[in-house]
């Protein structure tokens, strides 16, 4: 089992638990609304390290005809992220969180590997959560969040295949994580996000069209600092 693999667990697996524990949260949280926990109305600014991760799979078509047995492997990327949250109730929040444009690599493997690098994609995300907080009125108050992510290319260079484009996309992402208060004001937070997106990068391999659907797939893990306002 691969790290991407584990780490989308951790998050699937926190998903149900914290619907669960849900009302016990709701409830903690009407009795600690005026301490040093989170409050509504808090407005919470966050910076980040973010590592991007995909755990690819791929279908290669050349001039209309699978290839069998190749691929299409996309390079991970680490990047700064930044997000603003709102909190409506201690225990729920909205939050928007986007990153600096990072670069990834496309390169052929499997049966098409002597074609090396295709291409290349700057790309951004932006997305969207509501999140639940547990433990809302404790120092350490881990999260569950739901939303959707929003992939979509910037600048595509042209590798062994010229004329590169790559399709955006949207989809739904679950997340899970953590924060850590330090003073009332500041602290210190990790997350792990999973969504299934997807693409299509489209070009030419000398004369003959090629064509690749790419299930990214991506897992997005976070640790920085949080100011609360």
């Amino acid at each position: 089992m691969t790290a991407a693999v584990r780490i989308v667990g951790a998050v699937l697996a926190r998903w149900p638990f914290a619907l669960a524990v849900l009302p016990a949260a709701q409830a903690q949280a009407r009795t600690h609304d005026n301490g040093d926990g989170w409050s509504s109305g808090d407005v919470v600014v966050r910076g980040a390290v973010a590592v991007i991760k995909f755990d690819e799979s791929s279908e290669v078509a050349f001039g209309g005809t699978p290839v069998t047995g190749a691929a299409v492997a996309v390079s991970n990327s680490t990047t700064l992220s930044a997000e603003a949250e709102f909190f409506i109730k201690p225990w729920a929040s909205v939050a928007v969180t986007a990153g600096l444009p990072p670069a990834a690599k496309l390169t052929a493997m499997g049966t098409l590997a002597n074609a090396g690098q295709i291409g290349a994609v700057r790309y951004g995300t932006i997305s969207a959560f509501a999140r639940f907080h547990l433990q809302p009125s404790k120092r350490l108050s881990p999260f569950a969040g739901l939303g959707v992510a929003h992939f979509f290319p910037i600048r595509v260079t042209d590798g062994a295949v010229s004329n590169l484009a790559v399709k955006a996309d949207t989809a739904v992402a679950l997340q899970a994580g953590f924060d850590l208060r330090v003073t009332k004001s500041a602290g210190l937070f990790a997350s792990a996000t999973w969504t299934p997106l997807r693409t299509r990068a489209r070009g030419a391999f000398g004369p003959i069209p090629v064509e690749a659907g790419i299930r990214l797939n991506p897992v997005i893990v976070q640790a920085g600092i949080a100011f609360r306002f």
